[in-house]
């Protein structure tokens, strides 16, 4: 399970951060990535900003290409388990996708 700052941290820094060496990992099959719709609906609204854009320079089109990447290599649980754990709620989804899809780990970045 990869929180949404560290998919946009692998999407950045596409050549040489630890963030996209996890992320070059699950697209290896070195392991099964979790995420949930509300986790790439998440990712493509924090791409999408203007400051996030001056770092990685994608077009809207290859942002989607990305996202569907991701769906594509993932575990994709409904997002139907709800918790409230967190200080940050934002990061309740992370949790949740977690516990659907029964991850052994969640790299987080802080």
């Amino acid at each position: 399970m990869l929180d949404t700052n560290t998919l946009v941290s692998a999407i950045i820094n596409a050549n040489q951060s630890v963030s996209q060496e996890i992320y070059q990992d699950s697209k290896d099959q070195h392991f099964l990535l979790v995420t949930s719709p509300e986790i790439l609906s998440e990712l493509d609204g924090v791409l999408h900003r203007k400051r996030i854009m001056k770092f990685h320079k994608y077009s809207a089109q290859e942002l989607q290409e990305i996202i569907s990447e991701i769906r594509n290599i993932s575990l994709m649980v409904p997002g139907k388990i709800k918790v409230k754990i967190v200080r940050d709620p934002d990061d309740d989804k992370i949790i949740s996708a977690a516990l659907e899809g029964q991850a052994d780990y969640i790299v987080s970045r802080a």
